[in-house]
């Protein structure tokens, strides 16, 4: 009888022990390149991370990282533009020759 009493205690306790694990803080961090005072920061990101953070009972912390973690994205070129195929050696379209022979 007394096995059986600690068997459950025991079973008691590990479930107890694991639901502090379920409660655990996860922190994610926010980054972009835009300013601080960019209308997309101050008025979409901003309060998407305090309605993250209230609605997930600080289970989930969202924190928004002051620098980015690299540069914006270059804009595209002429020669690289929406729709376009650069053209080079590395072309499938790419002869090596510049004069046309018939």
């Amino acid at each position: 009888m007394m096995k059986k009493v600690l068997a459950g205690l025991a079973i008691a306790a590990g479930l107890f022990a694991s639901t502090g694990v379920a409660s655990a803080q996860t922190t994610l961090r926010v980054a972009n390149w835009l300013p601080p005072s960019h209308p997309l920061v101050s008025d979409i990101i901003k309060p998407w991370i305090e309605d993250v953070n209230k609605a997930t009972e600080g289970r989930v912390v969202l924190e928004l990282l002051t620098s980015p973690l690299g540069p914006p994205p270059s804009p595209p070129t002429a020669a690289t533009g929406p729709g376009r195929t650069p053209r080079g050696p590395t072309s499938p379209r790419w002869s090596g020759s510049s004069s046309t022979t018939s």
